[in-house]
């Protein structure tokens, strides 16, 4: 059989006739290169994952994580860790530790500006507000917050590191991060991703056009309605579990209430996770502390850089508040 294009000259006019064969010959390159492009398009345009993957968070807007920075507890190492303060292991001679664990706005993060240096921080402020009150001991306040963390995350980097820096007493302050969202999987059936470059299959297993084709009902439903990374009791199992660790350990915790900027100049509470500390406090007679009263009255705009994290205005604030609440674990 023999594949051929005719051709004849009319009025100085070239016409081309395809046989039938041809013709096929022609739409299978055209359908090719069109699946080519497809593929090209997909591969360099879709930012967006074409499969259920791990450690797709909404504090990153869904973007992987550099492995580089993986860790297989923390699923990320903390950033900027300690505020870049090394601090011994062994705790000084006449010294009171307290180390605050948290997210964010425990680091002191400026959104747009980035990092707020440390003296900016709630946790420089508390320490300064200590160190001056109580002069007659060495009082050290660790910043051992991370951005993006959620209160597993923090229970794993306590038991895992914190503790070992012998702190009298612990912050804690998680729940933003647990209340926002992942794609596919919440935090506890989270694990880092394979190394797909690793993997052995076909071309065609390999092909993101495929991927994004099949799985597109998949990925658009998990967008439209993202996964709780920590749901409330989750939440409140962390917490509990951190208060059992550090009976354990003999060093007390207390627990910050999480909350954010509402509308109307007013401070909300996350809805079901104020009650699980509440049950948390009814339950083993530990400190929760609330401070929306220490705002009230403010101009909040003044003190926030967005709906959650405080410029130095607003962590002086903070700093204050919770020195009033903590004086009393200072012996």
């Amino acid at each position: 059989m023999k594949f051929r294009i005719a051709w004849s000259v009319n009025r100085g006019n070239k016409k081309y006739k395809a046989t039938l064969c041809g013709g096929f010959l022609l739409i299978i390159c055209g359908a090719l290169i069109s699946v080519i492009l497809a593929e090209l398009f997909v591969r360099y345009f879709v930012d967006l994952p074409l499969e259920k993957e791990y450690l797709r968070f909404g504090c990153n807007d869904y973007e992987k994580f550099d492995p580089e920075n993986y860790d297989r507890d923390l699923f990320w190492k903390p950033t900027e860790e300690f505020k870049n303060v090394e601090y011994s292991i062994k705790k000084p001679e006449n010294t009171f530790r307290i180390i605050c664990i948290g997210d964010s706005i425990t680091q002191g993060d400026a959104q747009e500006k980035g990092l707020l240096p440390r003296e900016q921080t709630y946790v420089y402020k508390l320490e300064r507000l200590f160190s001056k009150e109580f002069k007659a001991k060495n009082i050290e306040v660790i910043n051992a917050g991370s951005g993006g963390y959620s209160s597993l995350q923090g229970l794993r980097y306590l038991k895992r590191t914190l503790w070992k820096y012998e702190p009298d007493l612990v912050v804690s302050w998680f729940g933003i991060n647990d209340y926002y969202y992942s794609l596919f999987y919440p935090d506890k059936e989270q694990r880092l991703p394979e190394d797909k470059a690793l993997r052995s299959g076909t071309i065609l297993s390999k092909s993101r056009l495929l991927l994004f084709v099949k799985n597109f009902t998949l990925i658009r439903r998990s967008l439209k309605k993202p996964v709780v990374r920590v749901p409330p009791d989750d939440f409140y199992e962390n917490c509990e579990e951190m208060l059992i660790f550090s009976k354990e350990n003999r060093f007390k915790i207390v627990f910050v209430a999480p909350f954010q900027y509402g509308q109307y100049n007013n401070i909300e509470y996350f809805e079901g996770y104020m009650e699980k500390l509440a049950d948390l406090e009814k339950k083993y007679g530990c400190q929760i502390i609330y401070l929306k009263p220490y705002l009230s009255g403010i101009d909040l705009k003044s003190i926030y850089v967005d709906t959650c994290h405080f410029n130095e205005a607003g962590n002086m604030i903070l700093g204050y508040a919770l020195s009033e609440s903590l004086r009393g674990y200072i012996k």
